[in-house]
């Protein structure tokens, strides 16, 4: 019991010190801060689901007791809590490796996208006074871009309309907050998997991440959640958080197609890497993993080629 709540402990301890990571600034502050969740997520992966709330729970209770309690609020949903979720997916045995995969995937994009949703009503319930409150935020963004003063009036720099930006950039603030949360979530169960794996802890077999399927229901889900992204207010909200969550999982499944059929292919792993590489940096091949998870989805590109089919 003791060895138990000291490795649970430790992990959390890992795991709130890669978050504090963040206040060095950005680079590798942000890059371990982004890594948070993985102390937790081995540990739930490799011993018990139990042991991620256990170690994540002890951090939180003296994050509140040393900071103030917003800060294990926070902790506990960002860190501790996708920790736990992600480790019960992989120990449960009824599940198809495949569906694992899948389920670990829109898990972690479905989890950013309540957690953004979460983050959204601790400003405000009133959905007015958030986009107000966004609004405020992104005209500062905006006067500490262009160097604006706070007592000055807003005018055009190099052309650009302030207004225009401020809008834009307050209509994005969620989207892109999902869209990050959900790569980092994504990003943490690879590796913990890789890890717990790699350590003979690995409670069922992983299988790999180029034979990961979903459900047939996510094209219709994501089409009636970017339907539902058109109504107003919080609803609006919730449904356009769960549409950016839907693409997030679809372009990860365009990746595991692109990964499965490239197999036998010469250079295959400087392909991959190119394709990876170029995503990170400029972004614009992850929509053509969208069309490629979507086409994967709806006509099955993958079983074609193993049919010998043309995909």
């Amino acid at each position: 019991m003791g060895k138990t709540i000291l490795l649970s402990a430790s992990a959390g301890l890992a795991s709130a010190l890669l978050a504090a990571a963040a206040v060095v600034g950005p680079g590798p502050g942000m890059l371990l801060a982004a890594l948070a969740p993985l102390p937790l997520m081995i540990v739930g992966f490799g011993w018990h689901p139990l042991m991620a709330v256990l170690g994540g729970a002890i951090t939180a209770a003296a994050l509140s007791a040393m900071i103030r309690g917003s800060a294990g609020v926070v902790f506990g949903v960002l860190v501790m809590l996708p920790a736990f979720l992600a480790a019960h997916v992989v120990w449960r045995d009824d599940v198809d490796p495949r569906q694992r995969a899948g389920w670990l995937a829109l898990g972690a994009a479905g989890y950013a996208a309540a957690a953004t949703l979460c983050g959204a009503f601790s400003i405000s319930f009133d959905y007015d006074e958030l986009q107000t409150h966004l609004l405020r935020q992104s005209e500062l963004v905006y006067r500490v871009m262009t160097g604006i003063a706070a007592d000055a009036p807003l005018e055009p720099v190099r052309g650009q309309d302030p207004k225009l930006f401020i809008q834009t950039y307050a209509q994005l603030v969620a989207p892109i907050s999902t869209l990050v949360l959900g790569m980092i979530y994504m990003a943490n169960v690879w590796l913990a998997a890789r890890i717990a794996e790699a350590s003979g802890r690995m409670p069922v077999r992983r299988g790999p991440l180029s034979d990961m399927a979903y459900p047939r229901l996510m094209l219709p889900a994501a089409a009636a959640a970017m339907l539902g992204g058109m109504l107003p207010g919080y609803i609006g909200l919730a449904f356009e958080l769960a549409g950016v969550a839907a693409v997030l999982a679809l372009v990860a499944f365009g990746f595991a197609v692109v990964h499965d059929i490239t197999r036998g292919m010469a250079g295959r792993p400087l392909i991959l890497a190119i394709l990876w590489i170029v995503t990170l940096l400029v972004g614009l091949p992850a929509l053509v993993m969208l069309v490629v998870g979507i086409a994967e989805l709806a006509f099955g590109l993958r079983a074609r080629r193993r049919a010998g089919r043309n995909p």
